[in-house]
């Protein structure tokens, strides 16, 4: 019986894939060898990321939220004028064959470039920021940062 190939238009042609990791972060931007690059996880070399793409001619990215390592690389290419969808790991799972970080990176960006991936909800900064509670030492120690932030209610930041 012959094989089928069933054809899927590309709705993101400048997008790229990262499979994020603690030590490294794989990223890709086409399915070929030459289109994949590993990047260290420092500010240093996120930021190289960000040109490398921007040589690439990157507009938007995907990725996977990995635990808090995703956190800096996010912040990073936001900064950078890209397009950042952070995606769930569920829904980017490859099913066959045997997983590595070049294969996620490409499936990840296949997915994306073909319009499959959706973000997961994030609050903007300022809701972040208003809901992150003061850490304990501050509270114990009674160090007041140049920042506050304070534990409010979403009626209290709606209210102007």
């Amino acid at each position: 019986m012959e094989e089928e190939k069933i054809s899927m238009e590309i709705v993101n042609p400048h997008a790229a894939g990262i499979d994020v990791g603690s030590r490294s972060h794989w990223v890709a931007v086409g399915q070929r060898e030459t289109d994949i690059r590993e990047f260290g996880v420092f500010n240093q070399d996120l930021f190289e990321m960000a040109v490398w793409l921007r040589e690439k001619q990157v507009k938007t990215v995907a990725m996977e939220s990995t635990g808090t390592y995703w956190q800096n690389l996010y912040a990073v290419l936001l900064s950078k004028g890209f397009h950042v969808i952070l995606c769930n790991g569920k829904f980017t799972k490859n099913i066959k064959g045997k997983k590595t970080d070049v294969k996620d990176c490409q499936w990840i960006q296949k997915l994306h470039s073909l319009g499959l991936l959706s973000s997961s909800f994030l609050p903007d900064w300022i809701i972040r920021t208003k809901l992150t509670p003061p850490s304990p030492a501050k509270i114990i120690v009674g160090f007041r940062p140049f920042f506050t932030f304070e534990r409010l209610t979403i009626r209290q930041m709606l209210t102007p």
